[in-house]
């Protein structure tokens, strides 16, 4: 069964195998497969201190042969695919900073902690008359 991979805008190519796939992004074939077959081994835990200088968030950082088909993807597959206009942080010359511009001027600020309570809101904050103190 062929695959299908669309690469931009209304342009499928089929794929029937994965040679197909590494020829694409531009990866060696083997490197691709090693990277698919062993992505759980693929990844280096790393510790980063937070701003107190006490807790740490871990990152797991992938190694050099997976962040190179990472990269291809990105280059050749997800930077091809249009975002919406409200997506920000997920693509170029937008940030969370682009983000909070755009409700600078609102009365309320919603925080979240998605990590340690993924349910529960940490804190709703009005501002009367947009004044911040």
């Amino acid at each position: 069964m062929k695959k299908i991979l669309t690469i931009s805008k209304f342009t499928p190519v089929e794929l029937s195998s994965t040679d197909a796939l590494a020829d694409l992004l531009g990866v060696d074939a083997g490197d691709l497969k090693e990277c698919v077959l062993y992505a759980e081994t693929k990844y280096t835990p790393i510790k980063i201190f937070k701003k107190n200088g006490v807790d740490y968030r871990t990152i797991h950082a992938p190694d050099s042969q997976l962040k190179s088909v990472q990269k291809a993807i990105l280059i050749n597959v997800l930077s091809n695919i249009a975002l919406p206009e409200c997506s920000y942080g997920h693509g170029p010359k937008k940030s969370i900073v682009d983000n909070a511009r755009f409700h600078l001027n609102n009365n309320y600020l919603l925080t979240l902690n998605l990590k340690t309570h993924p349910l529960l809101v940490k804190a709703i904050i009005w501002y009367p008359n947009n004044t911040r103190t």
